[in-house]
């Protein structure tokens, strides 16, 4: 009788902890369900603004500005890694310049293995709050005018990756950006700073 009570506890036991873990996996999938949803209507309203489109369940945004193909997405790296919010504009023709942009000093070894040295701009507050990587130090200065800092400042916050390589800037955030007035400002952003490089180009072509 003892063995029947011990057993039926144990079943109760397994059948709780069940019960448990179905209700938490349905709150989740519920809440993701519910930022996705919210993401989408975010990119819509995005896409209306700059003559875009939304595609997908997760949703992906692309519109085009000034020739400058733009993507905006997000990605989860692997299963244990935060949701990224991503950011690509295509551009042409392709840059042989490459360089990086970041604020946490844990990937510099990234830098060092694509051949890249360490840029200074001369601006004591730029430099201590993002770390620059190039393979053109006069390239790199050209492209970060004061101007272009002061909007570099103003995006510190989502502790952006910039990459420029070949024909894409690549800007990835750790973080799943849901206010539409962030996406407004990192994308006003980042499309003045490629403008800027496109009239760089022009110029040093000239």
């Amino acid at each position: 009788m003892i063995f029947n009570i011990a057993n039926n506890t144990n079943i109760a036991v397994v059948a709780l902890i069940l019960i448990i873990f179905a209700i938490v996996l349905c709150g989740s999938l519920i809440y993701v369900f519910y930022l996705f949803s919210k993401l989408k209507e975010v990119f819509e309203n995005i896409a209306l603004k700059r003559n875009g489109k939304v595609v997908g369940s997760i949703p992906r945004l692309f519109f085009t500005s000034n020739e400058n193909k733009v993507s905006v997405y997000t990605t989860k790296p692997s299963r244990y890694s935060s949701t990224y919010t991503n950011i690509d504009i295509s551009f042409f023709p392709p840059s042989d310049k490459n360089f990086i942009i970041y604020n946490e000093k844990a990937l510099s070894k990234i830098g060092k293995a694509l051949g890249m040295q360490d840029i200074e701009l001369g601006n004591q507050e730029f430099d201590s709050k993002f770390m620059i990587k190039g393979d053109d130090e006069r390239f790199v200065k050209s492209l970060l005018p004061g101007y272009i800092q002061m909007l570099f400042f103003q995006i510190h916050r989502f502790n952006p990756y910039i990459y420029l390589e070949k024909d894409k800037l690549k800007i990835r955030i750790p973080k799943l950006i849901i206010k539409e007035e962030d996406y407004d400002l990192l994308l006003d952003t980042f499309l003045k700073f490629i403008n800027h490089f496109h009239e760089y180009r022009k110029m040093t072509v000239g």
